[in-house]
């Protein structure tokens, strides 16, 4: 065998044997994100079947429909007085129109 031929057959060996770990570890991931899926369809299944879990999910999504939020209260003097900008009087004295010359 040349050299030519026997680096050809190192090199397919080592190719075959880098594809055949690849395809390994895509196996591997594979499986383990369908075992991910299975738990996570039956924990679902298991909240729709089971009535106690479900009947203390709608309370628990009422309980927190009847709390009015903060953003939602209108009128309230400490949110307004926040939000509103203050209003600066200009006034048109030696200063302002000291001011408005050093501008220009």
């Amino acid at each position: 065998m040349s050299r030519l031929q026997s680096l050809k057959v190192f090199v397919s060996q080592r190719l075959s044997a880098a594809v055949d770990e690849i395809f390994g570890h895509f196996e591997k991931t594979i499986s383990e994100y369908e075992e991910e899926l299975n738990r996570r369809h039956r924990r679902m299944l298991d909240v729709v079947l089971t009535p106690e879990i479900k009947q203390r999910d709608v309370r628990e999504q009422s309980a927190r429909k009847e709390e009015v939020p903060l953003s939602s209260r209108s009128g309230s003097p400490s949110l307004t007085r926040r939000t509103q900008s203050p209003h600066i009087k200009e006034e048109g004295g030696k200063c302002g129109e000291q001011l408005r010359e050093t501008a220009s």
